[in-house]
């Protein structure tokens, strides 16, 4: 049994450092110099081949697009999906418009990184996860929220917000 964590855009292993500290062995793989989705995927494929069986995945952001991709792909391995903040299509116009914010940032690798997952669009795929899933959003729930919230619930993944539940500060989310 493995407890695997995956940071978001921007972040490294260290991100999950107080979340690790509750998780004796948990694993928190640094991605942060991959330079665009497919090599980061393989990294993370690879260092997953040595981890043993059944796997924990939780994700944030970009960690759990790659935690929702890597269960698709290998549903044998994962036990339970995290999902912190991940989407399962790309919207395609919010991150052309975080590649300006980017750009004017000097942040060149991140829209590098934004615009290899352009494509990204595991919609179809959804109904094949057979693990236990948890989908976390923010407190503030927008009309497309609720939307994703109901095609999870349809799909049997248990979807929530953290309204009520649990309040996490820092990492720019609340």
């Amino acid at each position: 049994m493995s407890y695997v964590f995956l940071h978001g855009l921007g972040q490294n292993a260290q991100a999950w450092d107080k979340v690790q500290s509750h998780f004796p062995g948990a694993i928190c793989p640094d991605l942060a110099q991959c330079p665009d989705y497919p090599s980061l995927y393989q990294t993370l494929s690879a260092q997953l081949q040595c981890v043993p069986n059944p796997l924990y995945l939780c994700g944030l952001s970009l960690g759990g697009v790659l935690a929702l991709d890597f269960t698709l792909k290998n549903p044998d391995r994962v036990r339970s999906l995290v999902l912190i903040g991940a989407q399962y299509k790309m919207p395609k116009t919010l991150l052309s418009l975080q590649n300006a914010v980017l750009r004017l940032m000097g942040r060149r690798e991140m829209v590098r990184m934004c615009n290899s997952m352009k494509h990204l669009d595991f919609s179809a795929e959804l109904g094949r996860i057979s693990c236990p899933v948890l989908v976390v959003c923010g407190d503030t729930v927008t009309e497309s929220m609720k939307n994703d919230i109901a095609v999870a619930q349809r799909l049997g993944i248990t979807a929530t917000t953290l309204e009520g539940i649990l309040t996490v500060k820092g990492q720019g989310r609340r």
